[in-house]
């Protein structure tokens, strides 16, 4: 969400806060084949949102959220990350696999216009 990065741009002020309310997700029924199309669909949308970002100004956010490197980074600086290797790398695929199905629907998203 751009949530707070819009309030901080458009108030001046930060907005760093968190709620102590768990979230449930119910992902039971969920298969890699539906997680990966669900990739592809958002990547197909994926240049409007690109679009709106430079509108409102939020370059260095989407680099943050959406940046390979940086999705990386996330996992990589945290130590508890190395702990379990084999989970690691399963990781590591998967988010591969992610950025893999976004960039197909990014691709036909552009030429289906």
């Amino acid at each position: 969400s751009l949530l707070p990065q819009k309030i901080t741009t458009k108030l001046g002020k930060k907005c760093n806060f968190y709620i102590e309310e768990y979230i449930f997700h119910d992902e039971s029924d969920i298969t890699l084949g539906k997680w990966f199309y669900k990739k592809y669909y958002y990547g197909k949308s994926l240049h409007k949102y690109n679009q709106k970002v430079k509108e409102i100004g939020l370059e260095s956010v989407k680099d943050e959220q959406l940046g390979i490197l940086g999705r990386y980074t996330i996992f990589l600086k945290n130590k508890n990350f190395y702990k379990k290797p084999i989970l690691a790398i399963s990781v590591l695929a998967l988010k591969t696999c992610e950025f893999g199905a976004g960039a197909f629907g990014l691709l036909f998203g552009k030429f289906k216009k």
